[in-house]
């Protein structure tokens, strides 16, 4: 007995030596790691809190977009008309500004419209400004960033964008 146990220490003594010189399991996944960490890809470590705020200012994004989207339209609707209403008080105008009474209600119709039309134009900016910050600002799950590097193509070599939106 006494001798199993003396070679048994001899076998597991030299284990070490072996496994010293082959790589083992537990090295790769670490290089791994570390390899996307050098590319720019850290690990995903995230918690359920800041995936729903991630989530949350997306939610946002698109509603701040779409906000300013219909004010946009809005904005473009009163454009519209005050270029109609120009056009009829130039025509139905001299030089003296002596106006018929289209021109007066087209020159009216005017004065109105152009806060309402620099509202629109300032609510979609803001909008769609906003939106756009939060959208780029809170990636989606599927990426987590934006990615830029050289990729192959058939003719050769050209610059990729990769990310998500």
């Amino acid at each position: 007995m006494g001798s199993l146990g003396c070679s048994a220490r001899a076998a597991t003594a030299s284990r070490p030596v072996l496994y010293a010189e082959a790589p083992q399991p537990e090295a790769a996944p670490a290089a791994s790691v570390q390899n996307d960490a050098s590319r720019g890809q850290p690990a995903k470590a995230e918690t359920a809190t800041d995936r729903d705020a991630r989530q949350l200012g997306r939610t946002w994004g698109w509603t701040a977009v779409a906000f300013g989207s219909v004010a946009g339209v809005i904005a473009l609707g009163t454009s519209y008309v005050m270029l109609h209403d120009k056009s009829t008080r130039d025509s139905d105008c001299d030089a003296d500004k002596l106006c018929s009474q289209q021109g007066l209600n087209a020159n009216a119709e005017l004065a109105g419209m152009a806060s309402w039309n620099a509202g629109a134009w300032i609510l979609a900016a803001a909008g769609i400004g906003t939106g756009v910050y939060l959208l780029v600002t809170h990636p989606t799950d599927r990426a987590t960033g934006t990615q830029v590097g050289i990729a192959s193509t058939g003719s050769g070599a050209g610059v990729a964008l990769k990310g998500g939106f």
